[in-house]
């Protein structure tokens, strides 16, 4: 049960990641009907920094929220692991 925890928690914070990169780069990369025709747009300044922000002071802190959560899920893991190793 903690395994299957400790992946949907993996899988959350690299999509919120993805998110931040998407937020904080300067260009977009996207694709308009398919894999051959790719476009790049370059924000302008007031969007960027507009994303930045949004980046820092929402995305930010729920990327460090969901890192201290799997910390604590691993270790919890791992002892779990060597506690059961040493009775058996």
């Amino acid at each position: 049960a903690i395994l299957f925890l400790i992946l949907v928690l993996a899988r959350l914070y690299l999509g919120w990641a993805y998110v931040s990169s998407r937020l904080t780069d300067s260009t977009v990369t996207y694709e308009e009907s398919g894999w051959y025709d790719g476009q790049t747009w370059t924000k302008p300044p007031a969007v960027l920094n507009r994303d930045r922000l949004v980046a820092i002071y929402e995305i930010q802190p729920i990327l460090k929220r969901i890192q201290k959560t799997l910390g604590v899920w691993v270790g919890i893991l791992v002892t779990g692991a060597i506690v059961w190793r040493l009775l058996s």
